[in-house]
């Protein structure tokens, strides 16, 4: 008995452990680390060649098409622009982040004893040939001679506020205006395509539809929403066969066998051209 209980343990535990984790997770119980699901992503992507194909001019609609013959094309169009409305949103993460840095202000740290010249530092490293950094060099060096300990709070620092006008400016309209399309046409009630999703992550980006501008922090849980619904997409997309009657379709056959054949006359263009060139 006790082996029969034990072989069932091993048989169904598993499973049992792993719809457990995706009720939490489906429910935002458990915490996803982006870089943890981008992995996840990358390697799928990997192995099933979908992000190939998605980026692929005359592979993707060829899949597009079986996807409309298998009824989940929403789930394909979701990825093809979901992935790149991602990838534009970590761009402008990114360059607020390098924003933000450059607008830090100067770093102080004031012992005792210590003159407020000798503790100010450059922000930005000189070199004998770079005149913009030397002035700004000399202009925090002026700085910290005229000023004392007790005029050091005057000196101008970025605070929340402006950081968020920051970023506020490198979210462009337009890329919002992008964003609500994309939530107009999968995600609200009355989406044409609408994808299955959990209803917390359906929730989170639907909250983002009201919003005019994102800041910084509202801009993360857009991404954080975001990347989870193309990994459960991708899963489900996975599953409806698809990739594999894909696989096996004409027109992927007749474009890899074009793209073969324009190599293959590359090269025997290129020997007959080098065959030519030799002097008799």
């Amino acid at each position: 008995m006790v082996v029969i209980w034990i072989l069932n343990v091993e048989l169904i535990g598993p499973t049992a452990y792993q719809t457990f984790v995706k009720y939490l997770q489906q429910n935002n119980r458990i915490k996803y680390d982006n870089d943890d699901v981008s992995v996840m992503i990358n390697m799928r992507s990997e192995r099933t060649g979908l992000k190939t194909i998605i980026d692929d001019d005359l592979l993707y609609p060829a899949l597009l098409a079986v996807a409309r013959e298998r009824y989940c094309e929403e789930n394909l169009l979701f990825l093809h622009e979901g992935i790149r409305l991602h990838e534009t949103l970590m761009a402008c993460q990114d360059e607020v982040n390098g924003l933000k840095q450059a607008c830090d202000p100067i770093s102080c740290s004031i012992d005792v004893g210590q003159s407020p010249a000798s503790t100010l530092e450059p922000a930005l490293p000189t070199a004998p040939n770079d005149r913009s950094s030397g002035e700004i060099y000399k202009k925090q060096v002026d700085v910290g001679k005229t000023l004392n300990t007790d005029d050091l709070a005057a000196v101008p620092s970025v605070d929340t506020a402006s950081v968020a006008s920051l970023v506020s400016e490198v979210i462009s309209p337009s890329l919002v205006a992008e964003l609500h399309r994309f939530l107009d046409n999968y995600l609200m009630s009355d989406a044409p395509m609408p994808v299955n999703l959990a209803s917390a992550q359906i929730s989170a980006l639907q909250q983002a539809r009201s919003l005019g501008s994102f800041r910084r922090s509202g801009a993360d849980a857009i991404l954080n929403a975001l990347l989870l619904s193309l990994a459960d997409v991708q899963i489900l997309f996975e599953a409806s066969r698809v990739l594999t009657i894909f696989e096996r379709s004409d027109a992927r056959a007749k474009v890899l066998g074009e793209r073969e054949a324009v190599v293959r006359l590359g090269i025997e263009t290129e020997k007959r051209e080098n065959v030519d060139s030799i002097p008799d």
